[in-house]
């Protein structure tokens, strides 16, 4: 253990699952050792101490109450009690602050003589027990009897697991809820998602599901940023969306806005023979007018809506869910961070985690069960998230057994672009090496910064899906494309040098760019470009010979 003045700093990091499974034995929870506290404990927290008759079956547990997992660092108000004494006191203060007790326990509400039968029934049964500790990585499982929670009532939910426990500095320096167990017949008292992950699958194919959200994400007017769509979906994106604090401002209004994307989607539907889905953002602070903004967008045959899940808060998301069942809810996590990200420090070599606050492994739970359908969960690759392994247990939320809710797609998204495609698309399996395609894949910058525009960009995303569908690398489709080729050479420029060096006289690639719309199937309509000799290609598109001249010198004077 070290000390670090005010924090305690466990022996090993923890670790939350990317498998789902018992998570009392993933966490290594231990039966709490009541024997360590002395008499004073007793007499404040005693009804929260686990009874010795408690039956610790885990199926047993989590079908009785909803069991916080906590990671805590306790004050060490008796240093002199040791390590385990002044955790469990900790841990005890939260059980008792979340259920029947209070910072005083001699209430005087209700006399115990004058308590009627019920009260004194529920005092019992609503007591909060502490079910299992881990002392090595600082962590408790407090068991919330699910008597205490109204079904179907997220905000509830929320008001106890993320409680005033998180603010009480009496007890700890920080605490953070890294976890939840649901009861089965609790969750499903909730609509959860009533798309889910394998209804877009149906929707838009059992290939990786790529999507744009239109940049810049402020200060386009409507006729640029319907025309900004329109190329992203001609041109092979299944998904375009409204980025998070777009809603309707003047310089784009919602309505406008909807109209226009949704009227274009109609002819490109007609043109493709694909389906497609525009993610409206209808969240704003007066839920009538949500309802109004997502009616408007059910009229005009949309099949998507989007809400701020954190900014417009899951009273919202309930809500919409409830009045619009047939319409996918996407949810975007703006403002997490704020919440799930906590300070790591280095001290003589050791990382050092600092944890408070809420995973993100539990708001995409939250999600969930209130009806999100695809979330935003961060991404391998890119620039929103520490390490790949917060996505996946992100992604294991969304895919556990919770109940009869159906599972939610994953958005992976923030500074992706195609020529990551492939790693994402592995990554984002954490049992194996083939890829995962059962997500969305959401490009920004990676479509709109390509060389060619949003059309190459689009294109160059489209044909890495269905190259990973077909089971090809990158170096096998980047003669054969000159969107992906443009797409390494700007963004991953080792690996097209390293192609590059693969070529030889006789070779021939494409230099130059497809423009036909993206039809069912992968099939474009028009005439297709046609792939050229190197000595050709230089001439059409001459930045092939500097780039020849640094990777491959010895072919270029052979072409020459």
């Amino acid at each position: 253990m070290v000390d670090i003045k005010n924090w305690v700093v466990f022996e090993k990091q923890i670790k939350l699952p990317i498998i789902s499974g018992n998570l009392y034995k993933q966490y290594d929870m231990q039966p709490p050792n009541m024997d360590v506290m002395d008499e004073r404990a007793r007499e404040r927290f005693g009804p929260y101490f686990p009874e010795e008759s408690f039956d610790f079956d885990y199926q047993k547990i989590r079908q009785d109450y909803i069991v916080m997992y906590l990671s805590i660092s306790p004050k060490l108000k008796l240093p002199e009690k040791g390590l385990e004494y002044n955790f469990l006191w900790a841990a005890l203060d939260i059980a008792a602050e979340e259920s029947t007790g209070t910072w005083d326990p001699d209430l005087k509400t209700i006399l115990p003589e004058e308590m009627d039968d019920d009260t004194k029934a529920n005092m019992k049964t609503l007591q909060a027990k502490i079910i299992g500790v881990n002392l090595k990585t600082g962590m408790a499982a407090i068991g919330l009897p699910k008597q205490g929670f109204e079904y179907g009532n997220l905000p509830q939910l929320l008001s106890v697991v993320e409680g005033n426990y998180n603010g009480m500095t009496s007890a700890v320096w920080g605490v953070r809820l890294e976890d939840l167990d649901f009861p089965d017949d609790y969750v499903n008292s909730f609509l959860g998602p009533q798309i889910g992950n394998e209804g877009i699958r149906d929707l838009l194919g059992h290939k990786i599901t790529v999507g744009t959200i239109v940049k810049p994400k402020t200060g386009l007017s409507v006729s640029d940023w319907a025309k900004t769509a329109r190329r992203s979906f001609e041109s092979g994106l299944d998904v375009v969306k409204d980025d998070e604090n777009l809603t309707s401002q003047e310089y784009c209004k919602f309505d406008s806005r909807a109209r226009k994307v949704l009227d274009d989607l109609r002819e490109i539907k007609e043109i493709t023979n694909r389906n497609f889905v525009y993610v409206p953002n209808i969240t704003c602070g007066d839920i009538d007018e949500a309802i109004r903004r997502a009616k408007l967008i059910k009229s005009l045959g949309g099949n998507c809506l989007m809400i701020d899940i954190l900014a417009g808060g899951f009273t919202l998301v309930q809500s919409i869910r409830k009045k619009f069942p047939k319409m996918i809810l996407h949810g975007h996590r703006a403002g997490h961070g704020d919440r799930t990200l906590f300070p790591e420090i280095i001290i003589e070599g050791k990382k050092v985690e600092l944890r408070h606050g809420i995973s993100m492994k539990v708001l995409a739970l939250f999600a969930r069960i209130s009806g999100i359908d695809q979330l935003h969960i961060g991404a391998p690759k890119g620039k929103m998230e520490a390490s790949s392994r917060t996505v996946l247990e992100n992604l294991e939320a969304l895919n556990r057994p919770l109940g009869n809710l159906k599972k939610v797609r994953a958005i992976c998204s923030g500074g992706l672009k195609a020529t990551v495609m492939w790693d994402v698309a592995r990554i984002m399996n954490p049992t194996g090496d083939e890829y995962n395609q059962d997500f969305i894949f959401q490009a920004g910058g990676g479509t709109h910064a390509h060389d060619l525009g949003t059309i190459g960009g689009a294109h160059s995303m489209a044909q890495a899906r269905d190259a990973i569908a077909d089971g090809m690398k990158p170096e096998d489709i980047m003669g054969k494309y000159f969107e992906t080729l443009l797409a390494f050479r700007k963004w991953d420029n080792k690996r097209y040098g390293e192609w590059l060096k693969t070529l030889n006289k006789d070779s021939k690639i494409l230099v130059e760019p497809d423009v036909r719309p993206y039809c069912l199937e992968g099939e474009l309509e028009g005439v297709c470009p046609v792939p050229v000799d190197l000595k050709t290609a230089i001439v059409k598109w001459p930045p092939l010979k500097e780039d020849l001249k640094k990777f491959n010198p010895q072919l270029l004077a052979q072409i020459s």
